[in-house]
């Protein structure tokens, strides 16, 4: 049975490579479809952090080491749905029985990747699968838990429609969309999906004002009471402090104590 992989990119300079290093060892093949305008379903004024150059060469390591990376350039999609659609029918045209979604800023701990392609590859009676997230945020050690599963594993010739929802025997996917740049989290929110939700003064009142000396609850960027931080445990095995260090121990985050704009280039 074949498993690919697919992104998709308008920015990620920041973990994308660490992402693809995370699942390439466990999928047949990788496809990356880079777009130059967002997707997300809000366009903006403000000029991207990040080129195609940058995102290119970030993970020429890995197309270097690797065989089955490939690169497709896309533009023009309405909204992020549609390119999901394509990304998705490219992998399928190219022999995937089962498509593995991921954003740049998701990293697979093994096993839970190794658990869920298990799992996916003997389901027959629904196409998508939901898994819960782990959200860093403004470092690698501290994080947020919620309810939220999106669709990251597809089988799309599976004959019927409808979800399932793995389950913590399954485990949980690492996040670190809010453990970016200021600069990224920045752009970010104005193209977001989500952009008419964004709580007034987010980004200063609650990203930027928050440190480990003054850690700020309620931190989600549309929902109330939703998000507070809190110190990673290294101890609990829920969080697998482990799997976390053996992904990104290279990684210019791994000292941050706060991630700012000049973290990565530490």
């Amino acid at each position: 049975m074949k498993v690919s992989a697919c992104y998709i990119v308008h920015y990620g300079l920041e973990w994308l490579y660490w992402s693809i290093r995370s699942v390439i060892g466990y999928v047949d093949d990788v496809h990356i479809f880079y777009t130059p305008t967002p997707s997300h379903g809000h366009g903006t004024t403000l000029e991207c952090p990040e080129t195609r150059k940058d995102i290119g060469n970030s993970i020429a390591g890995l197309f270097a080491d690797y065989g089955n990376i490939f690169w497709h350039d896309t533009d023009g999609f309405a909204h992020e749905g549609l390119q999901r659609h394509h990304a998705v029918d490219v992998c399928v045209m190219n022999g995937a029985d089962i498509v593995l979604v991921v954003d740049h800023d998701e990293l697979w701990p093994p096993d839970v990747l190794n658990r869920a392609i298990k799992h996916v590859s003997e389901v027959e009676d629904v196409q998508g699968f939901c898994i819960g997230m782990r959200h860093f945020w403004r470092s690698v050690y501290w994080v947020m838990d919620d309810a939220c599963m999106p669709t990251r594993l597809i089988k799309p010739k599976n004959p019927v429609q409808g979800v399932q929802y793995l389950g913590d025997d399954i485990g949980k996917v690492f996040h670190m969309g809010y453990a970016q740049s200021p600069r990224i989290i920045e752009y970010k929110q104005t193209i977001h999906g989500h952009k008419m939700e964004w709580r007034k003064n987010w980004f200063e009142e609650k990203f930027m004002a928050w440190s480990p000396e003054n850690p700020l609850p309620d931190c989600h960027p549309t929902n109330k009471d939703f998000w507070t931080p809190k110190q990673i445990d290294i101890e609990d095995p829920a969080v697998d402090f482990k799997a976390l260090h053996e992904l990104i121990f290279d990684h210019p985050y791994w000292r941050a104590k706060v991630i700012d704009n000049e973290s990565f280039r530490a």
